[in-house]
């Protein structure tokens, strides 16, 4: 995975004159002990994330709608308002990564598909590696979220391609015989709060951007 020229110092080159804006955000000098669940809300009011790619300093965010992109990177720079992780500003700007395919495309809209899952029935016993087991097996899960007071845990995969398959699979699938019962999975919608304004202090680091392999 090759470093942005940015990052080489190589400011002038055409190949960072060139960079367009794309459905993809590079997101770098994240905080010790950030996780992807952080990005999943901090990027929550500015649109649905088809997928994240996580790297523990920096991460990729990849928006289903370009235009939300646009708004997210529009906010992280020098001259907009900031976005921050445990008061420290963030390093923003635009990644490359491959087309959305167009049945995904067509799940968001027909269908609400999402990288996010609530699954039931819960109750106050069901814990999150319960739940984890049962959806595992479908692809890499982001966070598990338990809502016992709505009987639902809410999960949340890597990709909507993902979380696709797994309501596909688990949606009706009988669980029990005594008494009998089905688990319901429906998409939900990323939870999170506001991006957080810059509020003075040191000049972010240089932006850098890298190359999803």
């Amino acid at each position: 995975m090759a470093a942005h020229p940015a990052a080489r110092g190589n400011v002038n080159s055409a190949e960072y004159r060139n960079l367009q804006p794309s459905r993809s955000v590079y997101v770098g000098s994240l905080p010790h002990g950030c996780a992807a669940r952080d990005l999943t809300e901090l990027s929550a009011p500015f649109g649905l994330l088809e997928s994240i790619r996580f790297f523990t300093t920096y991460a990729f965010l990849n928006f289903v709608d370009e235009a939300n992109a646009a708004n997210f990177w529009q906010c992280g720079q020098q001259t907009g308002p900031g976005l921050f992780l445990q008061r420290r500003q963030l390093a923003i700007n635009w990644a490359k990564c491959p087309a959305l395919d167009n049945s995904i495309i067509m799940a968001v809209k027909e269908k609400g598909a999402s990288r996010h899952l609530e699954v039931g029935p819960i109750n106050q016993a069901t814990n999150e590696r319960q739940v984890a087991e049962i959806v595992k097996t479908f692809g890499e899960i982001e966070s598990v979220r338990l809502e016992p007071q709505r009987g639902v845990a809410v999960v949340t995969m890597s990709t909507i391609n993902e979380g696709i398959s797994a309501r596909e699979a688990l949606h009706g699938l009988k669980m029990g015989d005594n008494p009998p019962w089905h688990l319901d999975v429906q998409f939900g919608k990323p939870q999170g709060g506001t991006a957080r304004p810059q509020t003075g202090g040191p000049p972010p680091p240089p932006m850098q951007q890298q190359q999803q392999q």
